[in-house]
């Protein structure tokens, strides 16, 4: 298996761990899921790892992108990729929400609608955080030879501003601009690191079975602490459980290459931007209309909403890609 499918893979990994996570945190604000033991567990255990999975695969490949491109250029595709993606579904999807009202779950009024894109708000954080990280690395490298040096400089520094608990004394008004980047500067750093070790990983059967383990204890080990304010055990923890993964997936991907659910990994990893931008509307919409039906099973629920937020994104892309408009509507390349 290429590192493309490896890289794919574990981003199709973490999409659909960010749609389902949405759906399971939708249901609960809508009083379908109790605030039990089960719950918590299930929430913690995603949201543990699956943002800081998508920063460190955001910087395999950006010491390539830094040799290859100039600052100028960099900025350019940063503020089409990025921001423009940003400010655009912003609007579209605070504006459905404005649109439906008290159907949702936090309606927005009119003021909310105005000022959707900044600071960036639900799901759109991780893109300007994933901005500031990219622009301010790229500011800092003023030669090539100090370009690893400095990364790793910077890393350590937002780790330790993270740890010491220095980032909760950032004002209230300037948190949703810098917390974000701040916290998974760390992970971004860790794929510029660690990119070799990432992508070119050979099938190993045992590195397989150790990557399971690795993962499996890294998610019982912060289960047990999860009460405590152990900020660095939460590091920590997401650190192993990307590890992880990285060490299982060429193992999974040369086993399983065929089967459905795999495939489909992938092709949902190919295209997880378009569903990162856009999935909400339809997993909200799927809530809605079970809910209009008097539907109230939770697996239905659950379900519905996840392939919804898999399926609606999909046909968008696939729409806008035939008629050749995909990054101008946003939804990446």
């Amino acid at each position: 298996m290429s590192r493309c499918n490896n890289v794919d893979f574990l981003r199709g990994i973490g999409i659909f761990l960010v749609v389902f996570g949405h759906v399971w945190r939708g249901l609960r604000l809508s009083g379908h899921i109790d605030s039990s033991i089960v719950f918590e567990l299930v929430d913690r255990a995603i949201y543990l790892f699956h943002m800081p999975l998508f920063f460190f695969l955001s910087g395999l490949f950006f010491e390539k992108i830094l040799i290859k491109n100039g600052f100028r250029e960099i900025v350019k595709s940063r503020l089409i990729l990025l921001i423009y993606p940003l400010v655009l579904w912003s609007y579209v999807h605070f504006s459905v929400k404005y649109l439906a009202g008290d159907l949702v779950n936090s309606p927005v009024t009119s003021t909310d609608l105005a000022y959707a894109p900044f600071p960036p708000k639900e799901q759109f954080w991780f893109l300007w955080a994933l901005f500031l990280i990219q622009i301010g690395l790229c500011i800092t490298i003023f030669s090539p030879r100090l370009m690893r040096p400095l990364f790793f400089a910077f890393g350590l520094a937002a780790l330790g501003v993270v740890l010491s608990g220095t980032i909760s004394q950032i004002p209230s008004a300037l948190a949703p601009v810098f917390v974000g980047a701040l916290t998974n500067l760390p992970f971004f750093v860790a794929g510029v690191f660690l990119a070799k070790f990432a992508l070119d990983r050979p099938e190993n059967g045992w590195m397989a079975i150790f990557g399971g383990v690795v993962f499996i204890a890294a998610q019982l080990a912060f289960m047990l602490v999860w009460q405590a304010p152990f900020l660095a055990v939460n590091f920590i923890a997401a650190f192993f459980c990307i590890i992880g993964l990285v060490m299982l997936v060429p193992w999974v991907l040369a086993q399983f290459s065929q089967t459905l659910l795999v495939r489909g990994l992938i092709f949902i990893g190919t295209i997880s931007f378009s569903i990162f931008v856009a999935h909400v509307i339809f997993t909200s919409g799927a809530r809605v209309i079970l809910i209009a039906l008097g539907v109230d099973n939770l697996p239905l629920h659950l379900m519905a909403g996840t392939v919804a937020g898999l399926v609606g994104p999909t046909g968008l892309f696939l729409i806008a890609k035939k008629f050749e408009f995909s990054l101008l509507a946003g939804l990446g390349r």
